[in-house]
């Protein structure tokens, strides 16, 4: 009987990715500005969705695309640091160049040496450090958090007097984080929405508030306040002065 040979083993190679999304990123941005706001099809990482996504999105097209490149690119940094990469599990998420980090770190110095790397990465004009410092979660827990996520962008998209894409969710361990350009009205209708959501254990908020209401925007460096009954409403920070690398 002939011997069975055993069937290769396939790895990506998440540099490799990541990369081609950037590439795929760059020739999106270039078809957004050839053509407008047309939807384009192209194969390989860049989608017609994608082109939609960035024609009724409220940032720039540069800013979009950028935001994309920023997020991978603190995830290759991550990658690089092998000894930190194997201790914690976070997440980043750029709008407007402001980064997010989410997840779970070991220790506090470990925790900063995330947001430090994450502050050399080209463009980032601020740092949101929403990392907690516990073992990693999971696979139940991230499970949980994709649903929840799910569950309050359908609710977004289906509100009413709102656009639910001009609000990115991101779900970590029960806790849904927003984000966004939006107008004081819609940041409090989409965070109402979140908290009525199954699931939830706090909601925390990361608007940017549009330009002609940030005459009301708290200094910079304001910390997030707990509000009874309401979860954990973190003040969004204008670019100008942001701190960050």
């Amino acid at each position: 009987m002939k011997n069975l040979k055993k069937p290769q083993t396939i790895q990506l190679n998440f540099r490799l990715i990541a990369q081609s999304a950037l590439t795929g990123g760059v020739l999106l941005l270039s078809l957004v500005m050839l053509n407008g706001c047309a939807a384009i099809a192209v194969t390989g990482a860049v989608t017609t969705a994608s082109a939609a996504s960035v024609a009724v999105d409220r940032r720039t097209a540069g800013t979009y695309i950028e935001d994309e490149a920023i997020e991978t690119k603190s995830r290759l940094a991550l990658i690089d640091n092998k000894d930190l990469n194997k201790k914690v599990h976070v997440n980043f998420t750029s709008y407007n160049t402001a980064v997010m980090i989410t997840g779970e770190a070991p220790t506090e110095e470990d925790k900063q040496a995330v947001v430090d790397l994450v502050k050399n990465v080209e463009k980032v004009s601020h740092v949101y450090d929403e990392m907690t410092i516990a073992a990693p979660s999971s696979f139940i827990s991230r499970s949980a958090d994709t649903v929840i996520t799910t569950k309050v962008k359908s609710k977004l998209i289906a509100a009413k007097d709102l656009s639910g894409i001009h609000v990115k969710v991101v779900t970590e361990n029960g806790v849904v984080y927003l984000m966004g350009i939006v107008s004081r009205t819609e940041g409090d209708k989409a965070t109402e929405i979140a908290r009525q959501t199954g699931g939830v254990q706090k909601v925390v908020r990361l608007f940017e508030y549009m330009a002609d209401e940030q005459q009301d925007l708290p200094d910079e460096g304001e910390e997030a306040q707990s509000l009874p009954d309401e979860g954990e409403e973190a003040q969004s920070l204008s670019n100008e002065g942001a701190s960050g690398g």
